[in-house]
């Protein structure tokens, strides 16, 4: 779900100077191999996935890309851009206010005129995760369960009152997309702890079969995945 909703809130815009917050590399490449917009930074954090992308980006020496290992807290205040998208990123950014202070950061980084994209997890109720492994190599301290800070999961107030109010507004679209069953995923989730990287080979089968569109919040079942767009008005 979240890859189409962002191509469909992106494309056709005329986008020039975009930021890309973290997001799997795959959705900046296929933006920039397609034309969607002009040229996109990318920044991430994490050491691993830094080097991983930045020497996929050399060997296919596709223009109009560039990346920097940095959090969105490093970049300046006197940067703008037209177009913002965080795809999966914000729930896993520690710190009791980070996921706020994050979103303010971007919305406050967009051109009068520009829009910011998220994608986040989505569930019956706010909830946060812990895991042994610091998953995204940022340092994340131990918690006073011994475990470290994983992600959140949002429910509808807890978008409202920590991301939207961050903003300043609600957003201009809302997109909802989650398990027809509840206990869907989380079943799935066991399995790929148990079994390994194989279990996902069936992803693009059991998504199409297990999951679907949802009107609102209210009518989901369970866990699921929420598509939000913040506009800034033009000056």
């Amino acid at each position: 779900m979240e890859f189409p909703f962002a191509l469909s809130c992106l494309r056709g815009l005329g986008f020039r100077r975009c930021l890309d917050v973290s997001s799997p590399f795959l959705f900046s490449l296929l933006l920039r191999s397609k034309g969607i917009v002009d040229h996109v930074y990318m920044i991430n954090p994490d050491p691993h996935d830094f080097a991983f992308t930045t020497e996929i980006l050399s060997r296919l020496q596709v223009k109009g890309l560039t990346i920097k290992r940095a959090s969105i807290e490093e970049l300046g205040e006197s940067d703008s851009y037209d177009a913002i998208w965080s795809i999966s990123v914000v729930e896993h950014i520690a710190g009791e206010m980070g996921d706020r202070e994050a979103v303010a950061k971007m919305f406050s980084l967009l051109s009068p005129g520009g829009r910011l994209v998220l994608t986040l997890p989505v569930g019956r109720e706010y909830c946060i995760q812990n895991r042994p492994e610091d998953i995204y190599n940022t340092g994340n301290p131990l918690c006073e369960d011994g475990l470290r800070f994983f992600q959140r999961v949002y429910d509808a107030r807890s978008i409202r009152e920590r991301l939207a109010n961050a903003v300043g507004r609600p957003p201009t679209s809302c997109h909802w997309f989650g398990e027809k069953l509840s206990g869907t995923y989380t079943a799935y989730e066991k399995r790929w702890i148990r079994d390994g990287l194989g279990v996902t080979a069936t992803d693009s089968w059991r998504i199409a079969r297990d999951y679907q569109e949802y009107g609102s919040w209210e009518d989901m079942p369970g866990i699921g995945a929420c598509g939000l767009v913040f506009d800034k008005r033009k000056e």
